[in-house]
């Protein structure tokens, strides 16, 4: 269901009237974007429900958090073109224990994070072992390092049942070759084997010192020419930056690639 569209003026069919049931909230905010919360319902009206988060304190620390939240509310769609545009803020809490099953690369995942589930996809392991995931969360563009134990499998609520997610194997070089400069850099996690590329260097004082200024006639004073030396030196840097970001996306896609190859069953000839 990828990058599937939801049709339709009501896409969230059930009422969840029912007073004390267990659901999770979707929220869009800034720094919580993709998580979600979980609650239960306290009131229900004919758009909004009144419900208490179990996770977030309320203001003065007295209780849990309380407010209303309008039944009609949907998912705008992500970037990556995996989940459901228009897919309902609101759903149950999702049955059994998806903790154990057997991740991959690409497959969408829900990351337990500073008391919220995080919506994220796997993009590696760890060297030594698959109890930790490198995942890149989308909401906040953003690479992390998780533990195993803290994971579960994410899936879609649509039409009041389960939908799986389908998976994007190829999440290494997709955000390689859609990465944008303008897009703030995210930390990737350290991954041994991988050779160490040259930083952007910046000029010595000596360098700037000798450099050809244009006469004062021309500009507005030598504090102008310092700050457009400046300027042109952060761009160099940070189109360096940006090209050792995508080299070292792409290293770590070839290697991931190599190993899954390895990993296949060799069938014998006949």
């Amino acid at each position: 269901m990828s990058g599937k569209n939801l049709i339709g003026p009501e896409p969230l069919s059930r009422e969840w009237s029912e007073v004390n049931q267990n659901i999770e909230l979707l929220c869009e905010d800034s720094g919580m974007r993709d998580c979600w919360f979980r609650c239960k319902v306290l009131k229900s009206s004919l758009k909004l429900l009144k419900v208490q988060y179990y996770d977030v304190p309320a203001e003065n620390r007295a209780g849990k958090l309380e407010e209303w939240f309008p039944k009609s509310k949907v998912a705008a769609a992500d970037k990556l073109g995996m989940r459901c545009a228009g897919r309902p803020a609101i759903r149950p809490w999702p049955s059994g224990n998806s903790s154990d099953l057997p991740l991959k690369v690409g497959v969408a995942i829900d990351a337990w994070q500073c008391d919220r589930w995080r919506e994220g996809v796997v993009t590696g392991f760890g060297t030594s072992t698959k109890d930790n995931l490198h995942v890149y969360f989308p909401g906040d563009n953003r690479f992390s390092a998780v533990e195993r134990k803290n994971v579960r499998v994410s899936r879609e609520w649509i039409d009041d049942k389960w939908v799986d997610i389908e998976g994007k194997p190829d999440i290494l070089s997709f955000l390689s070759s859609n990465f944008s400069p303008k897009v703030n850099l995210p930390p990737l996690p350290p991954v041994p084997r991988f050779p160490v590329l040259a930083e952007a260097s910046t000029p010595s004082t000596s360098t700037l010192a000798s450099s050809k200024v244009v006469p004062s006639s021309k500009l507005q004073g030598s504090e102008d020419v310092e700050q457009r030396q400046g300027s042109a030196t952060t761009i160099k840097a940070q189109d360096m930056e940006v090209l050792n970001y995508k080299k070292r996306l792409t290293i770590r896609h070839l290697e991931e690639k190599a190993r899954m190859t390895a990993a296949e069953p060799k069938v014998p000839k006949e």
